[in-house]
């Protein structure tokens, strides 16, 4: 919760800019509707840390919006400057509470990295239940804090599906995406032609060291009246 310029603050003749500052990055904080929004209260507060190096509230409210944007570390380390600014004072003890709840996140979140970084890696093995084959080749690659997706065949790139969304929680894998069985233009007289199958994927993190994933993938063909089809098996990866 953001809060403004306490008693403390007031005693210690804080400068008139160094509070402007401040106030404009609590207003901003309060308008934000996004990570990206909350930059400019960052950069407010810092403006004031600038002015007033001193001033322990401007510290704490870095420590809460960064802890907004998921800059865990960050947020640690500004809560930590304003506990050696004002060590004994009624916020201290929450202050401390918050840190300790941020190392656990910062922990987990080194933890989804070190997952997203062995999925970039590559498949080296696809053991998958009832004669599964996966014709098109995958990889995976950043974004931002997240991971997409690029499905394709090199044989045939008209059919390649770039940059699909992938949604990760740290322990599940989750997406959708499209494979073409049969995109030979020396098929095109097939009346299913080019084979579209959508393939709804379900992963879970049973393993990290390698990272290997217990995979389910639901597939349904796009033409003729076919039943979906569920199959099982592991995705084994390089790292």
């Amino acid at each position: 919760m953001l809060l403004g310029i306490t008693n403390n603050s007031i005693a210690q003749n804080i400068p008139e800019e160094a509070r402007r500052h401040f106030q404009y990055g609590i207003a901003a904080a309060e308008m934000a509707t996004s990570s990206d929004d909350l930059q400019e209260a960052i950069t407010e507060f810092k403006k004031a840390a600038s002015i007033a190096p001193d001033w322990a509230d401007v510290y704490y409210q870095l420590g809460l919006v960064l802890e907004k944007t998921q800059n865990y570390n960050d947020a640690i380390a500004y809560y930590k400057k304003y506990l050696q600014l004002s060590p004994n004072t009624e916020r201290s003890t929450i202050v401390k509470d918050l840190i300790y709840k941020l190392e656990y996140k910062a922990a987990k979140d080194k933890d989804k990295q070190a997952i997203l970084d062995a999925l970039q890696s590559g498949v080296k093995e696809k053991k998958m239940e009832g004669g599964f084959t996966f014709l098109a080749g995958i990889a995976f690659k950043p974004s931002g804090t997240g991971i997409l997706l690029d499905v394709g065949r090199p044989d045939y790139p008209e059919f390649n599906q770039m940059n699909i969304p992938v949604e990760f929680d740290g322990k599940t894998l989750k997406m959708s995406y499209f494979v073409y069985r049969c995109p030979s233009p020396g098929m095109s007289n097939y009346k299913y032609f080019p084979c579209e199958e959508k393939h709804t994927f379900s992963g879970n993190v049973i393993s990290t060291n390698p990272l290997i994933l217990d995979v389910t993938i639901k597939v349904k063909q796009s033409s003729g009246n076919f039943s979906p089809t569920e199959y099982k098996g592991q995705w084994i990866f390089n790292k």
